[in-house]
């Protein structure tokens, strides 16, 4: 004979979907979406390197240049 507990979970086990621990449960983002994320991603990329030779180096990137070229103190 079951107790009232038992028969509840029989009930809630019953009704309730069983979901795989690793199955989505909610709808991703569309792939439209994704797609247009991508390629703004590799838009800005290609952007990024056209008129290089044309581009000043502002103070933060000089910083970061000296640092890694192994200067400890900043000289300016």
């Amino acid at each position: 004979m079951r107790t009232g507990k038992q028969n509840k979970n029989l009930i809630l086990s019953l009704h309730l979907p069983q979901v795989h621990q690793y199955q989505q449960t909610e709808p991703s983002m569309p792939i439209g979406w994704k797609v247009l994320i991508v390629m703004i991603l590799v838009l800005r990329i290609f952007l990024s390197f056209g008129n290089l030779d044309q581009n000043p180096d502002n103070a933060d990137e000089v910083r970061g240049f000296d640092r890694i070229a192994g200067y400890t103190i900043n000289t300016y």
